[in-house]
């Protein structure tokens, strides 16, 4: 297989698997940097990746000369967040019991694991654009100097 198809059936086939236990599971920092050095190593191995190659570079987007792998840390912090704003806007009553028993939860509450994330990595500096019931969040990263851009299809 080559490289190009390889990097897409880790894409399309294992990240999502991972992205749907983000967050029923409560997945440790280090546990994520070892699926990720383990994929690195698996990538050197079958020649896919240069042992002193730049390790960034596996995750720029292939059109901009990068590999194109989807980079697990930032889809972590992507989900809880997602989901945790998106339990906290939701008027449903079942939402609003999940967000009571969340909150009462003592050590791997969702929200607060979701609040330390954006003090860590996300500042928000723009607005909300709405259009053709689709909402783009534009949010800042002042320490790492990238834009996140977040869609969400409103139903």
């Amino acid at each position: 297989m080559h490289s190009k198809n390889k990097i897409t059936a880790i894409n399309t086939l294992a990240v999502p698997v991972l992205v749907y236990s983000f967050g029923l599971f409560n997945w440790l920092r280090m546990e994520i940097e070892n699926i990720v050095r383990k994929t690195r190593k698996h990538l050197t191995i079958t020649g896919i990746h240069h042992p002193k190659a730049d390790v960034n570079r596996l995750h720029i987007k292939r059109q901009n000369g990068g590999r194109g792998l989807v980079n697990l840390e930032t889809t972590h912090n992507n989900a809880i967040v997602g989901l945790s704003e998106g339990i906290k806007q939701d008027e449903d009553r079942l939402a609003k019991l999940v967000q009571e028993y969340d909150a009462g939860k003592a050590d791997c509450s969702l929200q607060k694991e979701a609040n330390l994330i954006k003090q860590k990595y996300m500042i928000q500096k723009s607005c909300y654009i709405s259009r053709n019931n689709r909402s783009v969040n534009f949010v800042h990263n002042e320490k790492l100097k990238f834009t996140f851009i977040a869609y969400v299809v409103l139903l």
